[in-house]
């Protein structure tokens, strides 16, 4: 008995060791990060925003994992300089969950309560250094999207042990500035990025492009999506991918890195390119008219009741009386049990 009580315990011991050690190797794979004034109540309810956790309390992939705090101060610094304090907004109230994602496999953003789209925040973490990870931002509160993005610079520094290059930080932050300008200069944030993504990406190939040069290529994509070219806006970013271009970072892992913009990206890129041909639209839009009649039709044919309805009720009343009168008249003559025992 005792050999067999001391074996349960050696199991039990070695089956808890090797748990903690499979939860330590997993932890090790992703990190919390919460901005400094984030209320121990903000960090719970921000974790299940981020997909870290689960409202019903039941451990999720983010439960065991220790959070680290950012400071406002290395929240603010991408940004230092490109905006004032009244510019950054609220600070210390934002949050990044970042997992490791397998070589190759590119940059993964979800972003939530916040006013930038995750292609934008991809577009940029790519420029900082961020390589293979899965991206979730969130804050406590509305914020300006790019406040998220020091949090997620952190987060990511702490998950590889890596310190990446405060030049290619500051000039990621400064992508993501005047991307939001170009989305709001052209109404649509999404085809910014996209179109910065492409310019980008032009302009690693050929290093021989001028702002010029590079302001006409957007310009064309622009007109692509059929949206007016802002000269401004043009002059400032194409002004960016120049000095991008320069930077000395190697970026032909970018079309790798950056599918998942790609990706959501196809429904908008290229339409005039990607058009068919005119007899087989003009033979689709005929078949769509088509099943637009035929629902049309359908929703404005009478059933059998409306067709007749003028006769269905009298005789569904009568029908319905004559039911009634008959299982009345039978309730009424059914003899009773105590009746028949007496009889």
């Amino acid at each position: 008995m005792r050999k067999l009580f001391a074996f349960t315990v050696a199991a039990l011991v070695i089956a808890g060791a090797l748990g903690a050690s499979m939860a330590a190797d997993w932890a090790q794979g992703m990190v919390l990060g919460f901005g400094e004034k984030l209320t121990a109540p903000q960090q719970s309810i921000l974790k299940v925003q981020l997909g870290a956790s689960t409202q019903s309390g039941t451990e999720s992939i983010g439960e065991s994992v220790e959070p680290i705090v950012v400071s406002a101060k290395d929240e603010a610094a991408p940004f230092e300089g490109l905006l004032d304090a009244a510019g950054m907004g609220p600070k210390g109230v934002s949050g990044a969950f970042i997992r490791n994602a397998d070589q190759g496999a590119g940059i993964w953003v979800t972003s939530s309560n916040c006013d930038y789209v995750p292609v934008v925040y991809a577009n940029a973490l790519y420029t900082a250094g961020v390589r293979d990870a899965v991206i979730s931002l969130s804050s406590a509160e509305p914020v300006k999207g790019m406040m998220a993005f020091g949090i997620a610079v952190k987060a990511y520094e702490k998950l590889r042990g890596v310190k990446l290059d405060s030049k290619d930080v500051k000039l990621a932050a400064e992508e993501m500035l005047l991307t939001a300008g170009l989305g709001e200069a052209i109404g649509h944030m999404e085809m910014a990025a996209e179109v910065v993504a492409h310019a980008k990406e032009q302009a690693s190939k050929d290093g021989g492009l001028d702002s010029a040069a590079i302001s006409g290529l957007m310009a064309e994509r622009l007109a692509i999506y059929e949206r007016p070219a802002d000269e401004a806006a043009l002059k400032d970013i194409s002004s960016y991918v120049v000095k991008y271009a320069k930077n000395g970072d190697d970026h032909s892992d970018m079309p790798v890195q950056l599918a998942t913009l790609r990706a959501e990206q196809l429904w908008l890129v290229e339409p005039k390119e990607r058009m068919v041909d005119e007899q087989v639209l003009a033979e689709a839009d005929k078949e769509l008219q088509d099943i637009i009649g035929y629902l049309e039709k359908e929703q404005t044919k009478q059933s059998f009741y409306q067709r007749n309805s003028s006769w269905l009720l009298p005789v569904g009343l009568v029908v319905v009386a004559a039911a009634l009168s008959i299982l009345i008249a039978y309730i009424q003559t059914k003899p009773k049990k105590a009746a028949k025992k007496q009889s």
